[in-house]
């Protein structure tokens, strides 16, 4: 997690954000560097984060959010059109965390997924 105020140092103008009962903790971060210089935004269990990063015809979509009934981070990658109107391939895969330890969920066409834990492949179907 990061605390408002630690931000704050590294984009001054990041303004220090303080509630009834304390200061507002950032539970996600995400940065960006591109032809100028860099830039960080932070984002709350409550609303998540979300970035892309396109070319002419492709490109990603992170989606990262916090579910609460299972006390863990989710990050979902989107496959888009890019910066065209062509179709979007949807989700291509999830990283999280489970009790197991931290796994990634790869997602393809007809609802086949393979699923890479510690270092070990498993093929599930959810159609």
């Amino acid at each position: 997690m990061y605390n408002i105020t630690e931000a704050r140092r590294e984009a001054p103008s990041q303004q220090k954000i303080e509630r009834e009962g304390g200061i507002i903790m950032a539970h996600f971060r995400g940065t960006v560097q591109g032809g100028r210089s860099a830039a960080s935004r932070l984002g709350h269990k409550t609303t998540g984060i979300d970035t892309s990063a396109n070319g002419w015809h492709a490109g990603v979509s992170v989606r990262g959010s916090y579910q609460s009934e299972k006390d863990r981070d989710v990050f979902s990658v989107y496959g888009t059109a890019g910066s065209g109107y062509g179709n979007r391939p949807g989700l291509i895969a999830e990283l999280l965390h489970t009790a197991q330890g931290q796994e990634v969920r790869h997602h393809f066409p007809g609802g086949k997924i393979v699923v890479v834990r510690d270092g070990r492949i498993t093929f599930s179907d959810i159609s």
